[in-house]
């Protein structure tokens, strides 16, 4: 695809889909809702579900393909 046809096809559609995130507590506590409030303006018909637990859990989610992201902080 080229990169005219990339541009057209990013300002013609809008994107819209469920995202599962798995977070770390501190991530998913302190730094993940200001991220998702300032995507909420430019992608208002994704819909976020967080998950928040431990590394262990975050990963045995991430293993199962059950999280689309995971953001660990180590």
């Amino acid at each position: 695809m080229s990169m005219i046809s990339k541009v057209v096809d990013d300002l013609t559609n809008k994107a819209s889909c469920s995202l599962s995130i798995g977070a770390s507590y501190t991530f998913g506590e302190y730094v993940l809702p200001r991220i998702i409030a300032n995507s909420k303006h430019t992608y208002p018909d994704i819909q976020p579900t967080v998950t928040i637990g431990n590394e262990t859990t975050i990963s045995d989610l991430v293993a199962q393909y059950s999280v689309n992201r995971n953001n660990l902080i180590r």
